[in-house]
């Protein structure tokens, strides 16, 4: 049984809120103001780009269509479905050269 993507997608963006808000505590509550580069904002920082490169990396098994970043506006940036906007094909499902696969 396979994850389904938008639930991988939703887990990052959870595990990345609370880690920034553990950076906005910390770093509040630090006695030196001004260190930028401390363990919870590299922290931080690392969880977000893994989230957005998940995000970018999403992509249909079939046709290869990416789901989240639709385009390059900023409007065309959308929470991925269970199925492909473009060919209609379930996203968890393994498919290998368009075609349902196991290999």
């Amino acid at each position: 049984m396979r994850i389904a993507p938008r639930t991988v997608l939703l887990a990052l963006l959870v595990v990345f809120g609370v880690v920034v808000l553990v950076h906005l505590f910390l770093d509040s509550n630090s006695p030196t103001l001004g260190d930028i580069f401390t363990w919870h904002f590299a922290l931080a920082l690392l969880i977000g780009f893994v989230t957005v490169g998940y995000a970018w990396n999403l992509r249909c098994p079939s046709c290869r269509a990416s789901q989240v970043f639709r385009g390059l506006s900023i409007t065309d940036i959308r929470w991925p479905g269970k199925r492909c906007y473009r060919c209609g094909v379930e996203l968890h499902q393994k498919y290998v050269n368009g075609k349902p696969g196991a290999a």
